[in-house]
């Protein structure tokens, strides 16, 4: 009888074991997506960011050479 108690708490006790390792695992997982979607997402910002510093740097040329060019249409008159 001892032994049949002993062999059954055994295999609870491994049981138990086995499900915290899966729950760990879970956890660990979980936190890696979270953790890989937050960079994603900074990655994401840094691109828009970068996008939106080219285009008014753009949009600053454009002006530049109209402006140089409507002086030098003016001065041509």
């Amino acid at each position: 009888m001892n032994k049949a108690l002993d062999n059954h708490l055994t295999a609870v006790q491994r049981d138990h074991e086995y499900r915290s390792q899966i729950e760990e695992r879970k956890i660990r997982d979980d936190a890696a997506l979270e953790e890989a979607k937050k960079k994603e997402k900074t990655l994401q910002e840094e691109k828009l960011r970068q996008e939106k510093i080219n285009a008014e740097a753009e949009v600053s040329l454009l002006g530049f050479v109209v402006f140089w060019f409507f002086l030098f249409m003016e001065n041509k008159r």
